[in-house]
């Protein structure tokens, strides 16, 4: 038999039964902003209305449409008056694949280069880290298939260090210019 009394016994079994709900209870009121959602068998983890996800990664591919112009060519170009052109490119966060295309008109003289560069606006000729390749019309450009970013270049992408740039044998360091960003973020 057990020498602790009744008494005693009942007390630590209310004791330790309230621990157990306040635990539990405990447990029910965290700061936790999850809740579930049970719909027949299965059941969802879903954030409850306000809460934070910590998903923030975009995994959808992102659509650049950039303007090259002279006035953002640096050192600046001579004899391109009227020179301009367009890069569309897309970039794909999940797989950092890049592709996209260049058309330019007004140029000096046929283009002989067009690359992407890292480097932030308004600074000069920064390293060249994709080259795109002529599309056949003589004045366009595409990147080669399978082209891919580094994890430090998707980053540069993200943070408006990239740009693209033209190259004419007049204007060897670039006749055309311009950064990758996105429309909303060039008009600020």
């Amino acid at each position: 038999m057990s020498s602790i009394c009744p008494t005693r016994r009942t007390r630590a079994l209310v004791v330790a039964t309230a621990l157990v709900a306040t635990l539990g209870l405990a447990a029910c009121s965290s700061d936790d902003d999850d809740e579930t959602i049970v719909d027949g068998d299965d059941q969802t983890s879903m954030p409850a209305n306000g809460g934070d996800t910590d998903d923030t990664t975009e995994t959808t591919p992102v659509s650049y449409v950039i303007p090259l112009t002279i006035e953002a060519e640096i050192p600046a170009p001579t004899g391109a008056d009227g020179a301009s052109g367009e890069a569309n490119l897309v970039f794909d966060p999940t797989t950092r694949g890049i592709s996209g295309s260049i058309t330019t008109s007004g140029l000096s003289g046929p283009p002989t280069m067009a690359h992407i560069h890292e480097q932030p606006a308004g600074e000069p000729t920064g390293p060249n880290i994709i080259s795109f390749i002529p599309d056949g019309s003589g004045t366009g450009f595409v990147l080669p298939d399978g082209t891919l970013l580094t994890e430090e270049q998707a980053e540069s992408l993200e943070t408006g260090l990239l740009y693209v740039n033209v190259h004419t044998d007049l204007n060897q360091p670039g006749e055309i210019r311009g950064q990758i960003v996105l429309a909303e973020e060039d008009a600020s």
